[in-house]
């Protein structure tokens, strides 16, 4: 199943339009739409704008539908970028959501091979209208709150955020019809994507007694705490989809590591684990 949220209707048209989907009456306060198009049954939220109305829209319709632990999340929609750095009609995926009210920064987990450009954006309450901060920083009303919103649903490696470039700070300029042409365009790459990370999903490795005592060791080398045995597996989980056996590139990696050998490198604490851990990363992501 997935679950996608728009901030405005205009976003959300043209896929309403291209999956037949029906607006849910039982949702009085919130406009929430049903596909049941193959291969991924979709909902299709509105929020609203601006970071506390889309998070408070978002927390009560998925309170409702209670997702699934395979289900995926992703926030579709436009974006600014004053600078002028980014092409209008341009399509990105975010992998850093930096929330302006409170500085702090949102990783959702790139575990994926996709094709699009990976930018930063910024949330924050009124649109930007004039170049500032960061070279090449995206900005919206929206996303950091809507990350907030579904982290208790979905883990981040189940979270998406793709943004469509929109305005160089002249929102006032956009018009619904607009809205509709950029969301159009950029839906079919958008919609494919998303299919093949479900698929993806759904194919995950199963592993007998053996390997799974081999991702015990690993863990138990790196003194992995219940966060790193988790992105243990996801990263395992990664490199199994996109790369091939991920056992055996795991027993290669302890091995060149000599993490098995005392006095060969085997980290003594937590804090040496992690540092094994993100080598680890690279090695399944490079």
């Amino acid at each position: 199943m997935l679950f996608l949220a728009f901030a405005l209707y205009w976003e959300a048209a043209p896929w309403i339009r291209t999956l037949s989907a029906k607006r849910l009456p039982e949702f009085t306060k919130d406009q929430v739409f049903f596909s049941e198009a193959e291969p991924e049954p979709t909902f299709l939220i509105v929020t609203g704008t601006g970071p506390v109305p889309s998070a408070a829209a978002l927390s009560r319709v998925l309170a409702k539908l209670a997702p699934k632990e395979d289900d995926l999340f992703s926030n579709i929609g436009t974006c600014g970028c004053p600078d002028g750095s980014v092409p209008i009609g341009q399509t990105v995926l975010i992998h850093r959501l930096l929330e302006a009210a409170s500085d702090r920064s949102f990783y959702p987990d790139m575990l994926y091979v996709h094709s699009f450009p990976e930018r930063s954006l910024t949330t924050q309450a009124i649109p930007q209208r004039e170049a500032g901060g960061s070279a090449g920083m995206l900005y919206d009303m929206e996303a950091a709150a809507l990350f907030q919103a579904a982290l208790p649903f979905f883990s981040t490696e189940r979270m998406f955020f793709f943004k469509t470039v929109s305005d160089y700070g002249a929102v006032s300029e956009l018009s619904p019809t607009a809205l509709l042409s950029e969301g159009q365009e950029a839906l079919p790459a958008i919609r494919d994507t998303l299919l093949r990370f479900a698929a993806n999903r759904q194919r995950g490795a199963v592993y007998g007694p053996e390997e799974e005592a081999r991702i015990e060791e690993f863990c138990r080398l790196l003194c992995a705490s219940e966060s790193m045995r988790l992105e243990i597996r996801r990263l395992i989980t990664y490199y199994e989809l996109e790369r091939g056996y991920a056992i055996a590139m795991l027993q290669d990696f302890i091995e060149g590591h000599g993490l098995r050998s005392a006095d060969g490198g085997r980290p003594l604490s937590r804090k040496e684990g992690k540092l094994y851990l993100e080598r680890f990363r690279e090695a399944c992501l490079q």
